[in-house]
């Protein structure tokens, strides 16, 4: 099982919690931590967000199936259900059937990325990625989505191969979704850990 999580999701995730921890802990010496309760559940609240908003979410691409952990769901798509690839505006599965799901853990680039980008970026990426003869910016290698969709793409074509026969028998949904347990257990704890830090 191949993964792929933006590193810069993580680089946002350490300045969260670095930032509201330092300040918790500034807090505490300066009022004592009777009086430092908000910030301290303010600090708890950034913890759980960076986890369950950066740390957590992922891509991961099996030999037969993709899995997309957001925030508070996940879904799962077989390449047998997998139609089509993109990254507008981020990486986003289509399966058979229409229905489609977006990785937040692989958004396209920025407006910087965009106008850095030259032809020569986009050459030797799979050959499925050139719909209509272009690829999107979001393709690029060294992007979120494009690293993401060249994992995705990757695996598919060997699948493709490997499954040359393959017609699909298209019953049910394309994309299986479950929720994300720990997310929302993240986030309903450090909301919790908020409130009560200005109740108390």
């Amino acid at each position: 099982m191949r993964r792929y999580r933006s590193r810069s999701a993580l680089v946002i995730a350490s300045a969260l919690i670095a930032f509201f921890t330092t300040s918790a802990i500034a807090h505490v010496i300066a009022v004592g931590s009777q009086q430092a309760v908000p910030s301290i559940g303010l600090a708890i609240l950034a913890w759980c967000v960076a986890i369950a908003g950066y740390i957590r979410p992922r891509v991961l691409v099996g030999d037969a199936h993709v899995e997309i952990h957001n925030v508070v769901t996940v879904a799962r798509i077989g390449f047998d259900r997998l139609a089509y690839v993109d990254t507008r505006w981020a990486l986003e599965l289509m399966g058979d059937d229409g229905r489609k799901v977006t990785a937040f853990a692989a958004p396209s680039p920025g407006v910087r990325t965009v106008r850095a980008t030259s032809a020569a970026d986009l050459r030797g990426l799979p050959a499925d990625t050139y719909v209509g003869g272009a690829a999107r910016v979001g393709d690029r290698r060294g992007t979120a989505s494009g690293e993401a969709a060249f994992l995705v793409r990757t695996a598919w074509a060997s699948w493709r191969d490997a499954h040359p026969d393959h017609m699909g028998e298209k019953q049910g949904r394309a994309i299986e979704r479950r929720v994300n347990a720990v997310g929302v257990g993240l986030l309903a704890v450090g909301v919790a850990a908020a409130i009560l830090g200005f109740v108390l």
